[in-house]
């Protein structure tokens, strides 16, 4: 039988964030990578992030709002790859969603609130919607150095360890990045250590290699990337290497809009790491995503390469499961484009396929493969 593959996008507005933004649905041909809008849906949410459970049965989005926050919940149809809507939940003292993430057995749904500095805990039902909340963790006190981080903690994401029993939280306002237990069983998160950068770098998004030992974490401000070792025994994050992406004095001598990193991931094989910066164009006005390639026997950093993201301010990006092409969301050219990623080389090609959104296209969740 023919494979369907779905893309999905979330849109979210951030200079007030009071508009009411949308869910993208495409379908996207396997082998060209030809994307094609079948679904658009709004529910008055600003979708700071969305995210899928393990089984590609649920989508889970969180909404982004100063002084307020909550998580919705959709079904997939399995057939068409239409999202279908289930529930809002409520989040208390919740305030502007950043990050929402699946536990590995898909039963919690975990999100970072960057105004409120909580990690929020919520169980899903049977059916995969958002049930309850379970565990709500108040990050420690704690703030940076440079005057956008004076407003206290602020997760920006939240990373699970490959077998789900850690979860890393890079704390954007404090220069550290968190360690926590999660537990499976019951959905509750404890502290158990911190791992500092240099201040003023804040701490945007980290990701685990495939051996779960080591942890790349790129930081916004400091366009710089750390290399960790996480000890198991220890548990706590030991820092092997920092590489800065660009010079610190061409940062600080840019003028414009600031030089910012937005996501990180792995290739499909693990060799390399790619990082989406924004506003530091080539000449033909695109943005860039880069790759550095990781020594596969002790994870060192090295060979630092530049691509276009073919458009402008990539904030969030994903490889297709057959590792045969990059989902690229330019948020500021408001479309999402799909580009060939050539494995043997690491190389991404020319953009083969193109999805417009209103405004803000600004993050692709795993597209899935139906039979």
């Amino acid at each position: 039988m023919l494979k369907k593959r779905f893309v999905y996008v979330g849109s979210f507005e951030h200079n007030t964030f009071k508009e009411c933004m949308s869910i993208y649905v495409a379908q996207m041909n396997c082998e060209t990578g030809e994307l094609s809008h079948i679904q658009s849906y709004n529910n008055c949410f600003n979708y700071g992030y969305i995210c899928m459970n393990n089984s590609k049965k649920n989508l889970y989005g969180v909404n982004t709002r100063l002084g307020t926050g909550s998580v919705c919940s959709f079904s997939i149809d399995s057939v068409k790859g239409f999202i279908v809507f289930q529930k809002e939940l409520e989040l208390p003292g919740a305030s502007l969603g950043i990050h929402i993430i699946v536990s590995n057995n898909d039963k919690f749904v975990l999100i970072a609130m960057g105004g409120s500095s909580n990690i929020y805990s919520c169980a899903v039902n049977e059916k995969g919607a958002v049930n309850k909340v379970v565990d709500i963790f108040q990050l420690p006190p704690g703030k940076g150095t440079v005057a956008r981080q004076m407003a206290g903690p602020a997760p920006h994401q939240v990373c699970f360890d490959n077998r789900g029993k850690y979860l890393f939280v890079p704390d954007i306002n404090s220069d550290r990045v968190l360690v926590l237990s999660f537990d499976n069983n019951n959905g509750k998160m404890r502290l158990l250590s911190s791992a500092s950068v240099e201040g003023g770098e804040g701490p945007r998004h980290c990701v685990v290699h495939k051996n779960n030992k080591w942890v790349y974490l790129i930081n916004e401000m400091g366009c710089s990337v750390y290399f960790f070792e996480f000890n198991k025994k220890a548990e706590k994050l030991e820092q092997k290497q920092t590489i800065k992406i660009l010079p610190h004095e061409f940062v600080e001598l840019h003028e414009g809009n600031e030089i910012q990193l937005g996501a990180i991931q792995f290739s499909p094989d693990g060799r390399f790491i790619f990082i989406s910066m924004r506003n530091c164009f080539f000449e033909d006005g695109s943005d860039k995503i880069f790759r550095i390639t990781i020594d596969e026997n002790d994870g060192i950093m090295k060979d630092v390469k530049d691509f276009s993201c073919h458009g402008i301010c990539p904030r969030m990006f994903d490889f297709t499961p057959d590792g045969e092409f990059m989902l690229i969301g330019n948020k500021f050219s408001n479309e999402v484009i799909s580009v060939r990623y050539w494995k043997d080389t690491g190389s991404l090609g020319n953009v083969c396929g193109r999805i417009q959104a209103k405004e803000n296209a600004s993050l692709v969740a795993k597209d899935i493969v139906l039979e």
